[in-house]
Protein backbone atom coordinates (compact mmCIF):
# COMPACT_ATOMS: atom_id res chain seq x y z
CA UNK A 1 0.00 0.00 0.00
CA UNK A 2 2.83 2.42 0.85
CA UNK A 3 4.53 1.84 -2.52
CA UNK A 4 1.24 2.13 -4.43
CA UNK A 5 0.31 5.40 -2.72
CA UNK A 6 3.67 6.98 -3.50
CA UNK A 7 3.67 5.72 -7.06
CA UNK A 8 0.21 7.20 -7.61
CA UNK A 9 1.63 10.58 -6.59
CA UNK A 10 4.48 10.11 -9.05
CA UNK A 11 2.06 9.31 -11.88
CA UNK A 12 -0.31 12.15 -10.96
CA UNK A 13 2.51 14.69 -11.15
CA UNK A 14 3.66 13.12 -14.43
CA UNK A 15 0.25 13.58 -16.09
CA UNK A 16 -0.41 17.09 -14.78
CA UNK A 17 3.04 18.63 -15.15
CA UNK A 18 4.49 16.42 -17.90
CA UNK A 19 7.51 15.45 -15.79
CA UNK A 20 7.94 13.64 -12.50
CA UNK A 21 10.87 12.61 -10.35
CA UNK A 22 11.43 10.17 -7.51
CA UNK A 23 14.42 9.69 -5.26
CA UNK A 24 15.23 5.99 -5.28
CA UNK A 25 18.33 5.47 -3.12
CA UNK A 26 19.49 1.88 -3.08
CA UNK A 27 22.60 -0.07 -2.21
CA UNK A 28 23.35 -3.65 -1.30
CA UNK A 29 23.06 -2.76 2.38
CA UNK A 30 19.76 -0.85 2.22
CA UNK A 31 16.20 -1.77 1.42
CA UNK A 32 14.64 -0.10 -1.60
CA UNK A 33 12.44 2.90 -0.83
CA UNK A 34 11.53 6.05 -2.70
CA UNK A 35 10.25 9.57 -2.21
CA UNK A 36 8.37 11.56 -4.84
CA UNK A 37 10.05 14.95 -5.35
CA UNK A 38 8.45 18.22 -6.36
CA UNK A 39 9.39 18.40 -10.03
CA UNK A 40 9.93 22.16 -9.69
CA UNK A 41 12.78 21.46 -7.26
CA UNK A 42 14.71 19.28 -9.74
CA UNK A 43 16.85 20.85 -12.47
CA UNK A 44 18.74 19.60 -15.50
CA UNK A 45 21.10 21.15 -18.03
CA UNK A 46 18.71 22.42 -20.73
CA UNK A 47 21.49 22.01 -23.32
CA UNK A 48 21.49 18.26 -22.79
CA UNK A 49 19.73 16.14 -25.40
CA UNK A 50 18.34 13.86 -22.69
CA UNK A 51 18.34 13.53 -18.92
CA UNK A 52 20.86 10.68 -19.22
CA UNK A 53 23.42 13.20 -20.53
CA UNK A 54 22.77 15.80 -17.85
CA UNK A 55 23.78 16.24 -14.21
CA UNK A 56 20.94 16.69 -11.74
CA UNK A 57 20.45 19.48 -9.22
CA UNK A 58 18.01 18.97 -6.38
CA UNK A 59 16.69 21.75 -4.14
CA UNK A 60 15.20 21.04 -0.72
CA UNK A 61 14.91 22.68 2.67
CA UNK A 62 16.10 21.76 6.15
CA UNK A 63 15.33 23.40 9.44
CA UNK A 64 18.08 25.33 11.21
CA UNK A 65 18.16 22.60 13.86
CA UNK A 66 18.72 19.89 11.23
CA UNK A 67 21.54 21.84 9.57
CA UNK A 68 23.10 22.62 12.95
CA UNK A 69 23.06 18.91 13.83
CA UNK A 70 24.81 18.03 10.55
CA UNK A 71 27.45 20.69 11.26
CA UNK A 72 28.03 19.41 14.78
CA UNK A 73 28.38 15.75 13.75
CA UNK A 74 30.79 16.69 10.95
CA UNK A 75 28.55 15.84 8.00
CA UNK A 76 28.62 19.49 6.85
CA UNK A 77 31.82 21.57 6.92
CA UNK A 78 32.97 24.99 5.70
CA UNK A 79 29.93 26.59 7.34
CA UNK A 80 29.19 27.75 10.88
CA UNK A 81 26.04 28.30 12.89
CA UNK A 82 26.52 32.06 12.46
CA UNK A 83 26.27 31.62 8.69
CA UNK A 84 22.72 30.33 9.12
CA UNK A 85 21.42 33.60 10.52
CA UNK A 86 19.31 35.76 8.16
CA UNK A 87 21.22 38.47 6.32
CA UNK A 88 20.69 41.06 3.60
CA UNK A 89 21.97 38.65 0.92
CA UNK A 90 19.01 36.29 1.08
CA UNK A 91 18.55 34.73 -2.33
CA UNK A 92 15.43 35.21 -4.43
CA UNK A 93 14.63 31.49 -4.15
CA UNK A 94 14.65 31.69 -0.35
CA UNK A 95 12.37 34.73 -0.37
CA UNK A 96 9.88 33.07 -2.74
CA UNK A 97 9.85 29.81 -0.77
CA UNK A 98 9.40 31.56 2.57
CA UNK A 99 6.59 33.75 1.23
CA UNK A 100 4.77 30.80 -0.34
CA UNK A 101 5.15 28.72 2.80
CA UNK A 102 3.85 31.55 4.98
CA UNK A 103 0.86 32.00 2.66
CA UNK A 104 -0.04 28.31 2.77
CA UNK A 105 0.33 28.20 6.57
CA UNK A 106 -1.83 31.31 6.97
CA UNK A 107 -4.55 29.77 4.79
CA UNK A 108 -4.38 26.59 6.89
CA UNK A 109 -4.59 28.56 10.11
CA UNK A 110 -1.11 27.49 11.26
CA UNK A 111 0.62 30.00 13.51
CA UNK A 112 4.27 29.01 13.87
CA UNK A 113 6.88 31.20 15.51
CA UNK A 114 9.65 32.79 13.46
CA UNK A 115 12.27 30.16 14.32
CA UNK A 116 10.09 27.38 12.93
CA UNK A 117 9.52 29.30 9.69
CA UNK A 118 13.19 29.93 8.92
CA UNK A 119 14.09 26.96 6.76
CA UNK A 120 17.49 26.69 5.08
CA UNK A 121 17.56 26.09 1.31
CA UNK A 122 19.97 23.29 0.34
CA UNK A 123 21.17 22.43 -3.18
CA UNK A 124 22.62 19.05 -4.16
CA UNK A 125 24.52 18.54 -7.41
CA UNK A 126 24.75 14.96 -8.71
CA UNK A 127 27.04 14.17 -11.63
CA UNK A 128 30.48 14.78 -13.08
CA UNK A 129 32.33 17.97 -12.13
CA UNK A 130 34.92 19.62 -14.41
CA UNK A 131 37.34 21.94 -12.59
CA UNK A 132 40.60 23.42 -13.91
CA UNK A 133 41.09 20.69 -16.49
CA UNK A 134 40.29 17.88 -14.06
CA UNK A 135 37.12 15.78 -14.20
CA UNK A 136 35.70 14.35 -10.99
CA UNK A 137 33.31 11.55 -11.92
CA UNK A 138 30.04 10.71 -10.17
CA UNK A 139 30.27 13.28 -7.39
CA UNK A 140 27.77 14.81 -4.97
CA UNK A 141 28.22 18.46 -4.00
CA UNK A 142 26.01 20.04 -1.32
CA UNK A 143 25.72 23.83 -1.20
CA UNK A 144 24.15 26.09 1.42
CA UNK A 145 24.21 29.89 1.09
CA UNK A 146 26.83 29.74 -1.70
CA UNK A 147 29.13 27.59 0.47
CA UNK A 148 30.27 24.08 -0.48
CA UNK A 149 29.44 22.20 2.71
CA UNK A 150 29.83 18.61 1.49
CA UNK A 151 31.84 16.97 -1.31
CA UNK A 152 31.82 13.21 -1.73
CA UNK A 153 31.78 10.32 -4.14
CA UNK A 154 28.27 9.13 -4.96
CA UNK A 155 27.54 6.65 -2.13
CA UNK A 156 24.96 4.63 -4.08
CA UNK A 157 25.69 1.53 -6.13
CA UNK A 158 22.87 2.32 -8.55
CA UNK A 159 24.42 5.59 -9.80
CA UNK A 160 22.43 8.81 -9.47
CA UNK A 161 19.51 7.68 -7.27
CA UNK A 162 16.75 9.53 -9.09
CA UNK A 163 14.21 8.30 -11.62
CA UNK A 164 12.85 10.99 -13.92
CA UNK A 165 9.94 10.44 -16.30
CA UNK A 166 8.12 12.27 -19.10
CA UNK A 167 4.48 12.01 -20.09
CA UNK A 168 5.10 13.14 -23.70
CA UNK A 169 8.85 13.22 -24.51
CA UNK A 170 10.27 16.08 -26.60
CA UNK A 171 13.10 15.33 -29.02
CA UNK A 172 16.50 16.55 -27.79
CA UNK A 173 15.02 18.11 -24.66
CA UNK A 174 15.33 16.98 -21.03
CA UNK A 175 11.75 18.06 -20.27
CA UNK A 176 8.44 16.66 -21.52
CA UNK A 177 4.86 17.83 -22.13
CA UNK A 178 1.87 17.13 -19.90
CA UNK A 179 -1.47 15.67 -20.93
CA UNK A 180 -3.06 19.08 -20.29
CA UNK A 181 -0.62 21.23 -22.25
CA UNK A 182 -2.04 20.59 -25.77
CA UNK A 183 -5.48 21.63 -24.46
CA UNK A 184 -4.41 24.76 -22.54
CA UNK A 185 -5.25 27.07 -25.44
CA UNK A 186 -8.79 25.72 -25.76
CA UNK A 187 -9.28 25.78 -21.99
CA UNK A 188 -8.18 29.42 -21.92
CA UNK A 189 -10.61 30.34 -24.72
CA UNK A 190 -13.45 28.52 -22.98
CA UNK A 191 -12.63 30.36 -19.76
CA UNK A 192 -12.63 33.75 -21.55
CA UNK A 193 -15.99 33.03 -23.21
CA UNK A 194 -17.54 31.89 -19.93
CA UNK A 195 -16.28 35.03 -18.16
CA UNK A 196 -17.73 37.28 -20.89
CA UNK A 197 -21.12 35.64 -20.52
CA UNK A 198 -21.08 36.37 -16.79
Amino acid sequence: WKFRSKFHNYLRQLVIVGNSCMALPWSDKDSVDFVVLDVFDVFFDTRASSIDDSPLIRRFSLSKAEVAEKIENGEYSNISLEDLSPDSETSEDEVVNTTYKDLVEDMQGIDNDENEKEDIIVYEYWGDVHLEGITYYDRVATIIKDKLVKWEQNPYDCGIPFVYGHYIPVVRQPYGISALQPSLGMLHEANVIANHRL
